[in-house]
């Protein structure tokens, strides 16, 4: 029914609204149904007053609008009525949600249909309704969006009003409004059912009756319950809460629906006497450890949200093929679009079943997961919910789990209005399957706990993979849980020999200490060494261990590993296993040199800048360095033993086409450094959030600006030429773009924030690798200073000789963090890194900056051996605390230095052993840490 209205109507005073361009860019509402209103108005002004179109609405029925977007983008959409007729929009009168949830999203050409419930308390009359349109506005939207009073979001679209017409109320009339408390649940049961009612007639009310009824999910449809109202008569718009004597037997899992009437002979008006509610009993899983592998179906996760893409099967899509490779014959992972690309304008998630984990302490969650989506703008996260899903808090941040969130933000996560940050997901290329772990003792004996993986994606993005995962776990760990985490030694290099020992390192995964247990491995599928591990290993920690076996790899080639522990009482063996491919690489023997970047420019250098060819000259000469592209290069040409340097370059916007291009390579990368090459490995982007540089887990997070920079190690040879003057600081608008974060030492740093590394240096198998995240020196000042520092470190990397003479410390592996330690001895491994036998090495160590310690090793290395020496001369670390150990070799004529240092930190814990023991912390920590 079409109303249209006197001229009264006219005399309201809604506030007025403004845009900054409105409509004409395509950004408005092209259609708005809501009973008898049907109106296509396409684009118009920025406020357009359709209030000649009206349609009746009657307190307490439910009704639905449906909103047709524009053709052109997707749009954000609220919709308000003024039930009270004070001429506000007040925020409990908006018709889709409240706080951040008052609005809804539609794609470009799409729909949205929202159903809605007229308050029993809504003034008869005629009223206003107010549609509003936006591109992306800030959350929650405004009834009074006003661009030239400072509400910059609302620069594109419109509003549109309308009115609606309330009936006056009868003498007789009761509504049943609402049935309170049916939410979904965690393993629902009895449950009381209350029915709330209002007397929206003018007269009293008295002598009716009461009824629910129940559709089971198992049972369907029950009988339905009635009872008498036997109170007061209710007064005109007095409200009841009344309570059934006979509760609702709610335990069968799944989808229930309850609906609540009135029966009153008087009652003038049946429409707004019934009311309903559904709600789900939700599975809750109560014995742990739980798994879920999947591949009995869903095991109660089920998907939802706007555009989902969720699937359950077997991922074959372009990128994310295959079972994890912990599972291989697996036939099920959740995917979004097992064979496809996700959705634009996505708002998705899988859900869990409910977890009580009243009997938990110290609970974890544990799954495989592949990202590939768009980086930046689309993303997932886990999340969890304390209230069957009402509220969703995300789980953890960047750092704080294993193989946890990508360093940077998600667009489509929002961002924190405080720091400016955006929240953290899995975004970019994880590369592959990765085992995540997190943390959820914060959990531990809540009795309803759900989980939901939520993905998100922006309306432009698309055209990747998305997201998988798959082998949940959720529990406490193991009291018995052991297993190989690294394989210690030997390592990848050209200089591998006949005697090469075998070290891993153990983990207790477990609450309970081991010892006594076997430790085994394996080589190339041979004989199976087996040995035993005579300490103890504590709950929590890692120990490495050395077999007395050692193995021949002096011929070239790959060797595979294959490492476990064999603990009878072990309860997880997925856990046990390391398999690790080790090679005896060809040593690099030629000097050529590569500085490589993007062709996205055309050519050009990033930046548009030339200063860093102008270094590659100047440290190299002119013509004698060859310019490649990451799209065209020959990558087993350049990464040869005829390559001793290589500059990659990601820098402006080349991250993206650097990080892909190092996702692809990263393998051939590592072997060639190990090899004994050397690079420089840069990026100061303009895009994206970082990549994994690799090299163990050294990562680049953009954004970081560094104005100002300084020596992070002043002793670095970088700072001491061949080109000079390099200076003590640079500054830059901006001298770097990015960090540098990970298992690598700090060579430059920002000035004002020594935990933010600009520049770093690892040393990996026989060569290195340096790692920036550094602008051109063009931008830097002072500018000869600035230039000379970057030449040094093409000079430093510029010479990949390697030496007859190169003997070097691996590790220090005694003594280890212990509870009241005295004189420990201290153990070294002592390598021979050259190409030629050594003999009696002079070895050195120093403990917390002291008198230095000065041993020879007497015997013969030969090339690539490693030894274990003890000195004669025990170091005194009985104060209690943190002691620094740094040890070195010093033989005469080695030419490579950069692998001669090994160092380690070791614990002295206190021990009490009187009894009482009382401990106030009035004098301080008390050995607590």
């Amino acid at each position: 029914m079409l109303f249209l209205l006197a001229a009264n109507t006219a005399s309201a005073q809604y506030c007025d609204v403004s845009y900054g361009l409105g409509t004409s860019d395509g950004d408005y509402c092209d259609r708005f149904v809501l009973e008898g209103i049907d109106n296509t108005s396409g684009a118009g002004a920025v406020y357009n007053d359709y209030t000649a179109f009206s349609t009746l609405l009657n307190p307490g029925l439910t009704y639905e609008f449906t909103i047709y977007n524009t053709p052109e983008w997707t749009e954000y959409y609220a919709v308000w009525v003024d039930w009270n007729q004070n001429e506000t929009f007040e925020d409990d009168e908006n018709l889709i949600g409240l706080g951040i949830d008052n609005y809804v999203d539609i794609i470009a050409g799409g729909n949205a249909t929202i159903s809605f419930t007229v308050p029993v308390t809504a003034l008869p009359g005629t009223t206003r309704l107010r549609l509003v349109c936006a591109y992306f506005p800030d959350v929650p939207m405004i009834a009074c969006p006003d661009y030239d009073g400072g509400d910059l979001d609302y620069y594109y679209g419109e509003v549109e009003d309308y009115s609606i017409v309330i009936p006056a109320s009868g003498p007789y009339d009761l509504a049943a409004v609402d049935l309170p408390g049916l939410v979904s649940g965690c393993g629902l049961g009895l449950q009381d059912i209350t029915l709330e009612v209002v007397n929206v007639g003018t007269d009293p009310a008295g002598g009716f009756s009461l009824s629910y009824q129940v559709t089971d999910p198992v049972l369907g449809v029950l009988p339905a319950v009635t009872e008498d109202y036997t109170g007061a008569d209710l007064a005109s718009f007095e409200s009841l809460s009344y309570t059934f004597a006979t509760p609702a037997d709610l335990s069968n899992s799944g989808d229930y629906t309850i609906d609540g009437w009135i029966t009153w002979d008087l009652d003038g008006l049946d429409a707004n006497n019934n009311t309903n509610e559904s709600f789900t009993s939700i599975p809750s899983i109560s014995s742990f450890p739980y798994t879920e592998n999947f591949e009995g179906g869903s095991g109660g996760w089920t998907s939802g949200g706007v555009n989902s893409s969720w699937e359950l099967g077997y991922p074959s899509a372009s990128i994310i093929d295959g079972p994890p490779p912990g599972t291989p014959s697996s036939e099920n992972s959740w995917a979004t679009g097992l064979y496809d690309f996700y959705n634009l304008s996505e708002d998705s998630w899988v859900l869990s079943p409910c977890f009580d984990f009243s009997s938990l302490v110290v609970p974890y969650v544990k799954f495989d997961i592949w990202w590939e989506v768009y980086e930046f703008w689309d993303g997932a996260r886990l999340e969890y919910s304390l209230d069957a899903g009402t509220t969703w808090q995300p789980i953890g941040d960047i750092g704080t789990g294993d193989n946890w969130y990508a360093s940077g933000g998600c667009y489509s996560f929002g961002f924190d209005p405080f720091t400016g940050i955006y929240y953290p997901a899995w975004e970019g290329s994880g590369g592959g399957w990765k085992t995540a772990e997190h943390d959820l003792s914060f959990l531990a004996g809540e009795p309803q706990v759900q989980l939901r993986m939520h993905f998100k994606s922006y309306v432009f993005s698309g055209f990747q993979d998305g997201i998988a995962f798959d082998n949940f776990f959720v529990g406490d760990p193991y009291n018995n849980d052991i297993g190989v985490t690294a394989l210690v030694d030997p390592s990848s290099g050209p200089s591998l020999g006949s005697t090469e020992t075998v070290t891993v390192q153990l983990e207790n995964f477990g609450l309970f200490d081991q010892s006594g247990f076997d430790v085994a491995y394996q080589l190339d599928g041979g004989t199976v060494v087996t040995e035993t591990f005579a300490g103890t290993l504590p709950a929590g920690e890692t120990a490495e261990f050395t077999f007395s076996t050692t193995e021949d790899l002096s011929a070239d080639g790959d060797y595979t590993f294959v490492a476990w522990t064999e603990l009878g009482t072990d309860e997880d063996l997925s856990n046990d296993t390391l398999t690790q491919v080790v090679s005896n690489l060809e040593p690099i023997t030629g000097t050529d040199a590569y500085y490589i970047y993007s062709n996205v420019y055309g050519g050009p250098e990033p930046w548009f800048t030339t200063s860093s060819s102008e270094s590659m000259d100047a440290v190299f000469g002119v013509d004698e360095w060859t310019l490649g592209f990451f799209e065209t290069i020959d990558v087993d040409a350049v990464f040869s033993t005829a390559t001793c340097f290589v500059w990659l370059e990601g820098g402006d916007a080349m991250a993206n086409e650097l990080e892909t291009f190092l996702n692809s390579n990263y393998v051939a990368i590592q072997n060639w450094v190990a090899s004994g090459g050397h690079l420089f490995l840069n990026s100061a982007p303009n895009e994206g959030d970082g990549m994994d540089y690799y090299f163990g887990d050294v990562s680049l997070f953009y954004a970081w600006y560094t104005n100002t920079a300084a020596p992070g190690d002043p002793g670095h040879p970088i700072f001491d030429g061949p080109f000079t003057p390099v200076g003590a600081s640079w500054s830059g608008s901006s001298f770097g773009h990015a960090v540098v974060e990970g298992d690598a030492d700090p060579v430059i740093i920002d000035a004002f924030d020594d935990s933010r590394v600009v520049l770093a240096e690892k040393h990996w198998g026989a060569g290195i690798a340096m790692f920036g995240g550094m602008t051109p020196t063009y931008f830097h000042s002072p500018a000869t200073e600035a230039t000379n520092l970057r030449n040094n470190i093409l000079s430093y990397l510029g010479s990949c000789i390697l030496s007859d003479i190169d003997l070097g410390l691996a590790s220090v592996i005694a003594p280890v963090n212990g509870c009241g330690l005295g004189d420990e001895a201290v153990t070294v491994k002592i390598r021979n890194y050259g190409a030629a036998p050594q003999s009696n090495v002079p070895v050195n160590y120093q403990l917390d900056g002291g008198v230095v310690v000065s041993e020879t090793w007497i015997g013969t290395l030969d090339p690539g051996e490693t030894i274990e020496y003890t000195f004669a001369s025990l170091a005194d670390v009985s104060a209690l605390g943190d002691h620094d150990i740094v040890a070195w070799t010093s033989f005469p004529g080695d030419t490579i230095l950069g692998n001669d240092t090994a160092d380690a930190t070791i614990t002295n814990i206190p021990v009490i052993d009187v009894y009482p023991y009382l401990e106030a912390f009035e004098a301080g920590s008390g050995g607590w840490t």
